[in-house]
């Protein structure tokens, strides 16, 4: 198959994607495609108001039963309800029915479309060039060290879900 951009890659299977810069350098990134991930043991940690630990391609009806509360709650991205069978992402709002609120951050997914991928990867690396910024959901999800600032270990953590080694 040959991407071109623009272009979503959505079956999935592995895959090897090969980028040439100008001066006819060659990257290689071998990685898996996988949509459903079943819950393992998993456990996602509160922080104020943020969720994480979520795992990047989690349905909605896995995060439920990882999130396994007696409250009620409902989740929302940009004021829609998501429903069984959507991937949650990052900044979509979890909202109780004491109507609190708190933020999902999926890990790794700063693109906020839930999925972790070389999109997220290219983002981070401007990131830390300084060239783009984050706001404070992107921050989270590509803090990944636990080291309080996104470098070039968060850089690896995240090549490292695109190749399915998890950390």
């Amino acid at each position: 198959i040959t991407y071109q951009l623009g272009n979503e890659i959505k079956d999935e299977g592995k895959y090897t994607l090969i980028i040439k810069d100008a001066a006819d350098n060659e990257t290689r990134i071998e990685f898996e495609i996988r949509y459903e991930l079943e819950p393992e043991s998993e456990e996602y940690k509160l922080d104020g108001n943020y969720i994480l630990g979520v795992k990047a391609n989690t349905k909605l009806e896995n995060f439920r039963k990882i999130l396994n509360g007696n409250i009620d709650y409902n989740v929302y991205r940009e004021n829609k309800l998501l429903e069984d069978g959507e991937i949650v992402a990052t900044g979509d709002k979890l909202i109780t029915e004491n109507e609190d609120t708190f933020y999902i951050i999926v890990e790794g997914d700063i693109t906020k479309d839930g999925i972790t991928n070389i999109k997220d990867l290219v983002k981070i690396r401007r990131n830390i060039l300084k060239i783009e910024q984050f706001d404070e959901y992107q921050t989270m999800a590509a803090e990944l060290t636990e080291d309080k600032e996104i470098n070039v270990k968060d850089l690896v953590r995240i090549r490292k879900i695109i190749l399915g080694q998890e950390i």
